[in-house]
């Protein structure tokens, strides 16, 4: 998955007037997801679902990620994957545009950020997945062969996507706890996955007001009393941690 997406940017970079036109020609009003300030939206929402979770709200918390640009679907999800002999056919472009590269990898790393059907990935799948992505996105962006280019990006990604969750769901999770999907099984609940996400942040580092603001959240919600986020069915049935 990860090659298969660090591929697909490698392939469309430098494109974006080509997708511009592209879109211009086939658009049926909708809005580009690509030009949408969602990470300043979250932020400035951010301090009215703290207050419902008890944890005092963070005005001050800025976030800046606009360097890299790449071509992606928008939705990465596992269920927007097809798996044939020949390779991965990729589903679901209605948010497809140009964001900066770290959002998707760190997308693919924590994993799968916006997903209902996520669950933990062993660390050595992680490792590979984010090799395999950014071993193919360093052939148009050099600088990202960096450590510490990419640990930085990487950070506030998961910093922008923890934000996005933190404020879909945050207030759903203070009134109760519930599964992420009505209908399909197995999935996680919501304050479960809210408290993995916290703990992903807590441990990122570069990002002090974040990761402080991550252990507060975990210390509010401690009382909560749920599980960790278990592995994904398929790890767990062949006993790997």
């Amino acid at each position: 998955m990860g090659a298969a997406y660090g591929t697909l940017a490698a392939d469309a970079a430098g494109r974006e007037a080509e997708f511009a036109a592209l879109r211009a020609r086939y658009d049926r009003g909708g809005e580009p997801s690509d030009t949408d300030d969602w990470i300043g939206t979250g932020i400035a929402a951010l301090p009215a679902v703290l207050d419902e979770l008890g944890v005092r709200g963070d005005a001050g918390i800025e976030l800046r990620l606009d360097e890299f640009p790449v071509f992606s679907p928008g939705d990465i999800c596992p269920d927007n994957n097809l798996l044939y002999p020949d390779g991965m056919r990729v589903l679901d472009f209605e948010g497809a545009g140009y964001h900066p590269v770290f959002l998707d990898a760190a997308y693919l790393t924590m994993p799968f950020a916006t997903c209902w059907c996520v669950f933990r990935l062993p660390p050595a799948v992680v490792s590979d997945v984010d090799a395999a992505y950014r071993s193919r996105v360093t052939v148009v962006y050099p600088e990202l062969a960096d450590d510490r280019v990419w640990s930085d990006g990487l950070g506030r990604a998961v910093a922008a996507w923890t934000v996005d969750a933190t404020v879909a769901v945050g207030a759903r999770a203070a009134a109760g706890d519930q599964p992420l999907h009505p209908r399909r099984t197995p999935v996680p609940t919501i304050r479960a996955l809210l408290r993995h996400r916290w703990q992903v942040l807590a441990a990122t580092p570069g990002l002090p007001a974040f990761a402080d603001l991550a252990e507060r959240l975990l210390a509010a919600t401690d009382g909560w009393g749920v599980e960790p986020l278990p592995l994904y069915p398929a790890f767990s049935v062949h006993g790997r941690r």
